[in-house]
């Protein structure tokens, strides 16, 4: 590659790198804002950079010509933005309600998908970019309520909330195991459409146990059981998902799959926790 193109990405990266570090880092809402807001103000200082070198990194990737160091850079980068961030969101959870926290997470969003080298892309499917913030933002409204504070619930029904986890998280593995497999729109629609009504049925059960489920929450007494099966859920829905979607974006372009990808996505955000 390029001098020009080694200099920008290596800037990239240490930039997407220190982001990672420290949100990982952070020890109160005071410390994610300040890392959303320096990121956010470095990536947009960058832009005119990022630019200039887009028609040459978008040959390299595409052609299969860059070397194995930008490759790794660029997966790295993606890692820094991406699975690392998402594995923080259970410490993020009790600052969502926050107007100042939600800003900053809000415009650091606006310009990392308006990053002319990645964001770009990203924009050029709206579909895509409208699933993965619906599960995103699916996720964190159950970590914002898994901190809800309550004084009294029945927390002797533990073993009930396990179950409950571990069929929440085995649905999930067999929709993302179904959307993975879908060829055609049909099957999308279907593999979707079988999610939903599978969820719809748990939610009753999820309702049961949702005071015994923010208990322990509060008590930092969940079962391993249970938060290994969060764990599994959230990577699940979040990153796999989105791997498995960026394949799929011919299908996702569809107006039935939209409207049934809307549909799980509504859902969602309907869990009580």
């Amino acid at each position: 590659m390029s001098a020009n193109v080694e200099k920008v990405m290596t800037r990239h990266h240490e930039i997407a790198e220190r982001y990672a570090l420290a949100m990982e880092n952070a020890e109160d809402k005071s410390a994610c804002i300040a890392a959303m807001n320096a990121c956010a103000k470095e990536v947009k200082a960058q832009y005119a950079d990022l630019e200039s070198i887009s028609s040459e990194y978008t040959e390299l990737m595409t052609l299969g010509t860059a070397s194995e160091e930008l490759k790794e850079m660029v997966e790295h980068t993606g890692k820094c933005f991406g699975s690392r961030i998402a594995a923080v969101y259970p410490k993020m959870a009790m600052f969502l309600s926050d107007e100042d926290f939600r800003k900053a997470h809000t415009e650091l969003d606006v310009v990392l998908s308006g990053n002319p080298l990645f964001g770009g892309a990203m924009e050029q499917d709206g579909t895509f970019d409208e699933v993965a913030k619906s599960f995103a933002h699916s996720v964190n409204s159950m970590a914002e309520k898994l901190n809800a504070e309550v004084s009294e619930a029945d927390d002797s029904k533990t073993a009930e909330l396990e179950a409950v986890f571990t069929e929440f998280d085995s649905l999930a593995k067999r929709y993302k195991a179904a959307v993975e497999k879908a060829d055609t729109t049909k099957k999308f629609v279907k593999a979707n459409d079988l999610f939903v009504e599978a969820v719809r049925k748990l939610i009753p059960r999820m309702k049961d146990v949702a005071d015994t489920m923010r208990l322990l929450s509060a008590k930092r007494a969940v079962p391993e059981s249970v938060a290994e099966a969060g764990k599994s859920l959230r990577n699940t829905l979040g990153k796999e998902l989105k791997d498995v979607l960026q394949d799929k974006r011919d299908l996702m372009a569809d107006m039935k799959v939209k409207k049934s990808v809307e549909k799980l996505g509504k859902l969602l955000e309907t869990l009580p926790f």
